[in-house]
């Protein structure tokens, strides 16, 4: 994107950005922690962060900032990082389905919960489980997009304001 091969980049947004990039908010999709439907952990009566520290976990590689944020959450709750046993790059399909079929502890964001792919997947009930997270546009700033980059952020818009 700062090199100008990308027009435009959509990703969770995050602090420090270089001042030669600029990020428009588009809409807010909060990460959470995951578990299947029937999964041992929800059974507990008062479910605490501390119970995960056994458990097997599903998470991108070292520096995705969603790991890093289950990592200090961990951390400052006075647990061991997580053990994960698989580790990814992109949440497909096929990884969400083995979530459904493990006792795997993942991250899904709360829209992805409310479509067919979240079927089965459960929030983790704990306040601690979920990570804030707003999605937004970034682009060069005072560069002009191109005219198909131009009308796909004002379909973006559109579709944020509910057109």
């Amino acid at each position: 994107l700062r090199r100008g091969d990308l027009d435009l980049a959509l990703f969770a947004l995050s602090p420090g950005l270089p001042d030669e990039l600029q990020a428009e908010p588009l809409l807010d999709d909060d990460l959470c922690l995951v578990v299947r439907e029937g999964h041992p952990l929800l059974a507990r009566r008062r479910l605490r962060l501390a119970d995960l520290a056994d458990a097997d976990w599903m998470l991108p590689g070292p520096g995705v900032a969603a790991r890093r944020a289950v990592e200090a959450r961990l951390t400052e709750a006075g647990l061991p990082p997580p053990r994960v046993a698989v580790e990814f790059s992109n949440i497909a399909a096929q990884l969400a389905r083995l979530l459904l079929h493990s006792d795997l502890v993942g991250l899904a964001s709360l829209s992805t919960l409310q479509t067919p792919a979240g079927a089965g997947l459960v929030a983790l009930p704990l306040a601690e489980a979920r990570f804030a997270r707003r999605i937004g546009l970034i682009t060069r700033r005072d560069v002009p997009l191109s005219p198909l980059a131009a009308r796909f952020v004002e379909v973006l818009r559109g579709q944020q304001r509910g057109g």
